[in-house]
Formats: C-alpha cells, structure tokens, sequence
C-alpha cells in the first residue's frame, strides 16, 4: 500500500512530494523563465507525450536583442489525466536524461521552462 501523496511510476520508482521537490530544486540551473521564451503557434512535430514547436530564446540581460531559435517540446498533461506529481516525475526524468546526452543527432538540452497550464 502506497503512503498518501507518493507516486510510483511505470518502472516501479516510488517517489514522495518531498523527494520532488528536491530533484526539481536540483535542476534549478536549467530553469528558463517563461518570460525570456517567444513560443510559435505552429506545430513542428509532436509524440504521445508532447508538441514540438519553434521558439525564440531571448538573451539573459538584453530582452530586446535578437534571441537564438530553439526548439520547445511542450507536455501534453491536461489531455491524459496525468496527476502532476507524476508529470513532475517525467519531467525530471526526462531533463535528467536529456542533459546528459551528446550526440551528433540529438539537439543539446537547453532548459526547461513551467507554463501556466
């Protein structure tokens, strides 16, 4: 039987809201602020589990000059009754591991940001 409020994901990963927070805290240096991003309308592609769009990274200090294209790959929550504990726990999974790669054909990983919905 489950605590209260712990959720175990897919592979059997019991995670606490505590434990959570701590791995979001952890990540903290990839948080982009949504402010700095310019997010396009237009789909580039999109999976299961998320929407690939084109946006505009705005520089840190200068929010007027131009900014560096990215990539965004929004999470798709609201449509899949996804418990956001457990949205937490596929982000962190999925920063964790993206972060870590380096390879010729996969797009370096940049940050994260959390929107409103």
């Amino acid at each position: 039987m489950q605590e209260s409020g712990t959720i175990t994901t897919f592979d059997g990963v019991t995670l606490r809201p505590d434990t959570i927070a701590r791995e979001l805290q952890k990540l903290e240096r990839y948080f982009i602020p949504i402010e700095r991003l310019v997010i396009r309308k237009k789909e580039i592609g999109s999976g299961g589990f998320g929407i690939v769009k084109c946006a505009e990274l705005k520089p840190l200090n200068c929010p007027d000059d131009e900014g560096t294209v990215v990539v965004v790959k929004e999470l798709k929550i609201d449509g899949f009754k996804v418990i956001p504990a457990r949205a937490a726990a596929r982000l962190i999974r999925e920063v964790i591991v993206w972060s870590q790669l380096d390879h010729e054909n996969i797009l370096p990983f940049i940050g994260y940001y959390l929107g409103e919905d």
